[in-house]
C-alpha cells in the first residue's frame, strides 16, 4: 500500500463535503467498502487524493446536481473528471426520505468504457 494512501476518516470528510453539496436537491452520497479499497489500488499508477474527489463533486454539482437527481432511483451512471482521468460508477437509491448517491467504486484510467450515462467534468 502507497504510504499516502486515503484513510477511513479522509473519506469521511470527502463523504461530509458532498453530502452538503447535494442536500439542498435531497441526494445523500455514501462510499461503498470496494469504492474505499479501491480508491487505494496500485492500478490508479497515481493515488487518488482527497482534494481530487472533492473537486470532482464540486464540479459535478454546478454542472450536472439537478440531471443526476432527475436520473431517480434504481438509476447507474458515472462521475468522469476529464482533468484527473477519476471515473466513479455510481448507483441511486431511495431510502424512503431521499436519494442515496452510491459510489460503488473509484478508479483512475483514460478511456473508461460503460453502458451507463457518464457525467464528464
Amino acid at each position: 500500500m502507497k504510504k499516502n494512501f486515503l484513510t477511513q476518516s479522509e473519506l469521511q470528510i470527502v463523504e461530509d463535503y458532498a453530502d452538503k453539496l447535494f442536500k439542498d436537491i435531497g441526494i445523500d452520497v455514501e462510499f461503498t467498502y470496494h469504492f474505499f479499497k479501491r480508491v487505494n489500488d496500485l492500478r490508479n499508477k497515481k493515488q487518488i487524493t482527497k482534494e481530487e474527489l472533492m473537486e470532482l463533486f464540486k464540479d459535478t454539482r454546478q454542472k450536472f446536481g439537478s440531471k443526476i437527481e432527475e436520473l431517480g432511483a434504481d438509476a447507474q451512471a458515472v462521475l468522469h473528471d476529464i482533468d484527473s482521468n477519476i471515473n466513479m460508477p455510481f448507483v441511486l437509491k431511495w431510502d424512503g426520505k431521499e436519494l442515496d448517491l452510491i459510489a460503488k467504486t473509484v478508479l483512475r484510467k483514460k478511456n473508461f468504457l460503460t453502458s451507463n450515462k457518464k457525467f464528464s467534468v
